[in-house]
């Protein structure tokens, strides 16, 4: 969650997935997931304009997920 909430820091929806969250039992649901997971929402329109705005590649589905990967 620290690159979510760095990639997103105003997502509201990391807040209430890590209150959920019990480090002894350790699941989400995907629905959950596809709210803070930018790994999977790499075709999202905000997360697309977040790498626009650092100047990375965006025209393509893998130029977004090849710029996503370099944000780690």
């Amino acid at each position: 969650m620290v690159f979510a909430r760095r990639l997103e820091p105003d997502n509201k929806e990391i807040d209430a997935y890590l209150s959920r969250y019990h480090p002894d039992h350790i699941f989400s649901r995907l629905d959950e997931e596809f709210k803070v997971n930018p790994y999977l929402r790499f075709n999202d329109p905000k997360l697309i304009e977040i790498l626009r705005e650092k100047g990375l590649p965006v025209a393509t589905e893998w130029q977004r997920w090849e710029s996503l990967m370099t944000l780690e």
